[in-house]
């Protein structure tokens, strides 16, 4: 996701493209970004993945000039939740906390 950010791996305009993707609203909002504005929403590129026990997410936190700030990746395996995809799940629940938190130092950092 770095790399990404970075434009190390893409064309700028893949890159663009890309991210603009990841940081679309219409896109997954039970995790990282769920306890966010719709503008805050849109500051967070972020790629989801569930199977089974697995709730993974990884993105990249913007801020508030646009530029990449913080890149992050949670990966957890949580046993006796497998088939609740929802915002319920425990995991889903904490990474929800996380990127509350997150957001708020990376916009409390001085530019």
């Amino acid at each position: 996701m770095h790399r990404l950010a970075a434009g190390e791996l893409l064309s700028e305009e893949s890159t663009g493209f890309f991210l603009g993707v990841l940081r679309g609203l219409s896109g997954y909002h039970d995790g990282f970004r769920r306890s966010m504005s719709s503008a805050e929403r849109s500051r967070v590129a972020v790629k989801y993945g569930a199977y089974a026990a697995n709730r993974n997410e990884s993105g990249v936190v913007y801020d508030s000039a646009g530029e990449p700030a913080l890149v992050y990746s949670l990966m957890a395996q949580t046993e006796g939740h497998d088939d609740n995809y929802g915002a319920t799940h425990p995991v889903v629940e904490a990474h929800a906390r996380m990127g509350r938190a997150v957001f708020d130092i990376v916009d409390s950092l001085p530019r």
